[in-house]
């Protein structure tokens, strides 16, 4: 059971002022960073990758018709690359995402092409185009070569944002390509060779709708990536269930009857964070044309509950945002990037469900107008701990953070071994002590996607550990389902974490049928607020999974039905149970198993 803050409750702490005092502004503005000074004017999307490995991030950044690619010196400044394809052409390139489609350890580009003459009026004609899809060629030079006749390129699309994903776990990354404009929808499933193929019969490729970006993530924490389709136009979402997990096959249910379905706004992007740190994915979605942003929390289960008051959900002419714990205490804020010389706006995490706005003098001129700004990527760029700011637009700028706190923070980097090489849909969750007994998990996603509309942050996972002398735990669920845990980690490190190196459990993943009924070991354990609880089921049964106080009361049916075999995961949320120790009992069958766990708060 989820905690439900009041209206009141909302309204009341939304304006509390809750700044701590540091000895400067938060942010400052980097004006002798190299090319990125002198190439970005009049930009409008960028994305965060390391091209070259030396784990420094570099920078795309698109001013249609060009682009540029800023190769980070890891020094503060940046070098442009001029020449190849990237700089050659003259195209309606609109976004990209980096994602490593052969798994060779390089990061490959996938470029969005919308076409000319946007918005297109309802009955005329649409401008279709080839998207464009770069392979790294690596060691030494790491060029980014055009890639023709793998299958990526055999239709054309007018496509606002494209999303990498392995949608199937099977170990690499499939790419959707959303129609805008009201064009098709299309999806390319990897083949493992270097080439794709296109499947135009999952459930999700609704042609005729203005699809602005699909966002995939795991909203039940069952191991599969779910779908939530942000649309534009005053079109509702479409948010769709991944089956892989519970019946091995990676089809697709449509959820029809949440609010984060039923908005029927000019959405753009969906950005996915876990603010209120229990445990699932919340969902802020910037809106368009002025009006209220949308922020939805997750209650599990697949319910949302829609935000409706607080300085989050106002009104503005928002194009980009994203999620970052810019402070490293622990608790995600967010920055929004208004248009129509609007301020840009930065949300600060109170810790409790709700957010403060800082103030302009205390984060400094990054929250200035800086005429049309449409989207804003973050990355670590000089290494240093925290979180960095890039703002595209009129006025292009690259902002240091320089908050200057005394707050810890780890950077986490994924290799897969199974999974794919940069670990896109690996989850990582963290338990640390971020301030004197309060224990707190917190998780994060390696995305292949958009994280925020026509903008992807650097895919290093970065937790702020407020005053954590030691990571406590530290779970990466791999896509593959084997999970990895470490414990007693040092803080201020950058971890490279490799798939199967510290293995917890192994699963496979909705492939193939369990040979046991097994109920696994709850983890994190102990827990506060949140644990994930696995089992397997080797037949078809009538499956009751129950949580028992110490006292032998059911206090909470977590599962009731008839499964078919396979293997499953629950999240048991207790944010509203006392400190304590409970049991978790499986029934299926003639199988009866109960284990033990510890809620600490």
């Amino acid at each position: 059971m989820k905690c439900y803050y009041s209206i009141m409750f909302f309204m009341i702490l939304s304006i509390i002022v809750f700044e701590p005092t540091y000895s400067q502004t938060y942010f400052t503005r980097i004006t002798n960073a190299g090319s990125l000074n002198s190439s970005a004017y009049g930009s409008y999307s960028s994305s965060w990758g390391d091209i070259n490995n030396d784990d420094y991030p570099d920078l795309l950044v698109i001013k249609n018709p060009t682009l540029q690619l800023h190769i980070n010196n890891g020094d503060g400044t940046f070098s442009a690359v001029n020449s190849g394809h990237l700089v050659e052409t003259d195209f309606y390139q609109n976004s990209a995402v980096f994602g490593d489609y052969n798994n060779d350890g390089n990061l490959d580009l996938y470029i969005s092409n919308l076409g000319p003459n946007t918005p297109i009026p309802t009955g005329d004609s649409l401008y279709p185009q080839i998207n464009f899809l770069y392979k790294n060629s690596g060691s030494p030079d790491y060029t980014l070569e055009l890639i023709r006749g793998n299958g990526l390129d055999t239709d054309s699309s007018m496509t606002w944002t494209s999303s990498w994903v392995d949608y199937d776990n099977d170990g690499d990354i499939d790419i959707l390509v959303p129609g805008d404009q009201g064009d098709k929808d299309m999806f390319f499933i990897n083949n493992g060779d270097g080439t794709f193929s296109e499947n135009e019969n999952l459930s999700f490729l609704n042609p005729g709708e203005f699809s602005a970006a699909g966002g995939w993530t795991d909203f039940d924490n069952d191991g599969d990536k779910d779908l939530l389709i942000v649309n534009y136009q005053g079109v509702n979402n479409e948010l769709y269930q991944n089956e892989l997990i519970a019946s091995g096959i990676a089809t697709f249910t449509q959820i029809i009857s949440q609010p984060i379905v039923q908005d029927q706004d000019y959405d753009l992007a969906p950005s996915f964070g876990d603010y209120d740190n229990d445990g699932d994915m919340d969902v802020f979605i910037g809106t368009w044309i002025g009006r209220k942003n949308l922020l939805f929390k997750n209650n599990g289960n697949f319910t949302f509950q829609k935000i409706l008051s607080g300085p989050v959900v106002e009104q503005t002419w928002t194009l980009g945002y994203t999620w970052l714990d810019f402070d490293n205490d622990g608790y995600l804020d967010l920055f929004v990037a208004n248009s129509q010389g609007e301020d840009n706006t930065l949300y600060q995490n109170n810790g409790n469900g709700t957010f403060t706005k800082v103030s302009q003098s205390a984060a400094g001129n990054i929250l200035s107008s800086w005429g049309n700004t449409y989207s804003v990527s973050v990355a670590d760029y000089d290494n240093d701990g925290d979180i960095d700011i890039y703002i595209p637009g009129s006025q292009a700028a690259l902002f240091r953070n320089d908050i200057g706190s005394n707050n810890n923070w780890v950077n986490i980097k994924c290799k897969g071994v199974q999974s794919n090489s940069i670990g896109i849909g690996t989850v990582i969750r963290l338990k640390a002590e971020i301030s004197s007994g309060n224990f707190v998990w917190q998780m994060r996603e390696i995305h292949g996607g958009p994280t925020g509309d026509r903008a992807q942050n650097n895919q290093r996972a970065h937790f702020g550990l407020g005053t954590a002398s030691i990571i406590d735990s530290l779970v990466i669920e791999w896509p593959s389902g084997i999970k990895d845990l470490y414990t007693n980690l040092n803080v201020n490190q950058f971890f490279n974490a490799i798939e199967g190196a510290n293995p917890l459990s192994v699963k496979n993943s909705g492939a193939g049928t369990p040979d046991n009924f097994i109920l696994q070991n709850n983890y994190p354990n102990p827990f506060n607020p949140s644990t994930i609880i696995e089992y397997s089921i080797a037949s078809e049964s009538f499956v009751t999974l129950a949580v028992f106080n110490s006292l032998g009361e059911k206090i909470s049916a977590l599962v009731q039905e008839n499964k078919p075999a396979g293997q499953y995961s629950v999240n048991f949320n207790a944010s509203k149970l006392p400190s304590g120790v409970y049991f978790y009992q499986l029934k299926a069958n003639n199988f009866l198993e109960t284990k033990k766990m510890i809620l600490t708060k």
